[in-house]
């Protein structure tokens, strides 16, 4: 019934670019990262010398039904060496699913011994941040012996189908959030001139641009994070931006950021798909941390968003208390093992899915309270 077949030249994934679109219209599942050009881009930027593309397509009467958007990569994790079929973008990305039109569900069967039965060089299939409610995920647990689920990232989101209004939504918001918010605003104002901005996308020369790498590159965060890892600052994430920003088109980037007396001290960088914003990267000022600068552009983004009828405004991954001061859902998302019955991954699952939780759950908590 369906023709399933696999893309390893990276010619044949540029030739795929109208029908993914077109297929990501009609799809059970849709995100940004799952986007031809999220997936491009990053390959681009971040595939190293001896990955392999391994996206697997399958037609039905000549249109596209299904993509499962992976390549092959060589790690070593808990010492054990690994040829792992993953998602195209991780780790950069936040939420991945295999893409699969909404009346082709039963594409699966097939797709996925395609996987297990064409594809070859590798061991394990590792599915980060894929959605709970996955039928892909689903429908391996209820045919193959060797899946581990482990739970993944919480992404807190607002929705805002309950509030006509920024004012109406900006009402629900705690006592505390509100004067908190209301306080520091006026602060700014009486202490110097202050204002906040907003630019769709921004050209990868653009001046402000610049100045918010150079905020990233000093703020208190990359005390913490390798420069290299900085969304804005590491060369190769730098170039991957740049990429992202010269292919806009079913998406938009939206730069928002605040000044103070002429200087850069906040600033939210993200990405508008399908009226869904996805708050990718900020940081702020350590110097201006009194008027929390990074809570104010969160609040002017998100008011920014719904004033132009932008429907959900999407935290991403970590359910942070910050994060819960505006969120009123939250997408919940795992991490999915599939091993083939290899030795390797008989020991392999013995280490990572019995040895390693008795170790955090029982012998660290003893060490600790000892300590």
């Amino acid at each position: 019934m369906y023709n399933i077949q696999i893309i390893t030249k990276f010619s044949d994934f540029e030739n795929l670019k109208e029908q993914w679109i077109k297929l990501l219209d009609n799809a059970i599942f849709d995100s940004f990262f799952s986007s031809y050009e999220w997936c491009n881009c990053w390959w681009q930027s971040f595939a190293l010398s001896d990955d392999k593309l391994a996206i697997i397509v399958a037609e039905k009467n000549g249109e596209l039904v299904a993509i499962a958007p992976l390549m092959i990569r060589r790690i070593k994790e808990y010492g054990f060496n690994l040829n792992v079929l993953r998602f195209i973008g991780v780790p950069n990305a936040d939420r991945c699913d295999i893409i699969i039109h909404k009346d082709e569900e039963n594409v699966l069967p097939e797709l996925i011994n395609f996987i297990f039965t064409k594809v070859e060089g590798w061991s394990q299939l590792h599915l980060n941040e894929i959605p709970v409610e996955s039928l892909f995920v689903k429908w391996l647990q209820e045919n193959y012996p060797r899946v581990f689920i482990e739970e993944g990232s919480e992404c807190p989101y607002v929705s805002w189908a309950d509030w006509e209004s920024w004012d109406e939504y900006y009402k629900s918001l705690s006592k505390k959030t509100r004067l908190e918010l209301n306080r520091k605003n006026n602060t700014l104002k009486k202490e110097g001139k202050s204002q906040y901005h907003h630019l769709f996308n921004p050209g990868p020369d653009n001046s402000v641009l610049a100045m918010a790498r150079e905020l990233e590159r000093k703020s208190a965060k990359a005390q913490h994070i390798v420069t290299e890892n900085l969304a804005l600052v590491g060369e190769k994430h730098w170039g991957f931006q740049q990429m992202i920003l010269n292919n806009c088109g079913k998406y938009q980037v939206l730069l928002s950021w605040l000044v103070r007396e002429e200087k850069l001290i906040a600033y939210l960088y993200g990405f508008i798909y399908k009226k869904r914003y996805y708050a990718y990267n900020t940081a702020y000022s350590g110097e201006a941390i009194k008027y929390y600068p990074g809570k104010l552009i969160m609040n002017e983004a998100l008011r920014y968003c719904k004033e132009n009828n932008i429907q959900i405004f999407d935290l991403l991954r970590g359910a942070t208390h910050l994060k819960s001061r505006w969120a009123n859902g939250c997408s919940e998302q795992q991490n999915v093992y599939c091993l083939r019955n290899q030795p390797v991954n008989w020991l392999y699952s013995v280490v990572v899915f019995k040895l390693r939780p008795f170790i955090k759950q029982r012998i660290l908590p003893i060490l600790k309270d000892k300590k």
